[in-house]
């Protein structure tokens, strides 16, 4: 009778043991990470896609406020905004981007360059004014020179 009981006492454990095994183990699924769009902006810009960097530096500059890479973010969106060839070109949007830099980083490496960016910006639109200027008054001259008598 005691073999009996260690008999039963095996099968309950071996049922145990198996019916444990069929258990399936918990699988662990990866969570998706967000995605860095900084990083993908960067190698977009790097790619010369400017549609697509500028995408996704607008979708990093709106994640957080308070992201690590916001100063390089701001200046290549500017960048991307004031080419005249890119497809997303807006002068306007440039600036104000420009001047947000300077406003929240004075200090960074950026601040200079975007500094001498606006001031020969500055300077280039001063010339076109000069020259619209002097094409207005060489046209006068004409229109005096044709009117004379000969």
């Amino acid at each position: 009778m005691k073999n009996q009981g260690w008999y039963r006492w095996g099968i309950m454990m071996l049922l145990v043991a198996a019916v444990g095994g069929c258990q399936k183990t918990p699988v662990s699924v990866p969570v998706p990470s967000a995605p860095d769009y900084f990083q993908e902006g960067e190698q977009r810009f790097q790619q010369k896609d400017l549609s697509g960097a500028a995408r996704l530096y607008e979708l990093y500059l709106r994640g957080d406020s308070e992201a690590t890479n916001r100063e390089g973010a701001l200046f290549h969106l500017a960048l991307i905004y004031s080419f005249p060839d890119s497809p997303v070109h807006d002068p306007a949007r440039a600036d104000g981007l420009f001047r947000t830099l300077l406003e929240e980083f004075a200090e960074s490496p950026y601040s200079a360059q975007v500094r001498t960016l606006l001031e020969l910006k500055a300077g280039l639109e001063n010339s076109e004014d000069q020259i619209g200027l002097l094409q207005q008054e060489l046209e006068q001259l004409k229109q005096i020179d044709l009117a004379r008598p000969r």
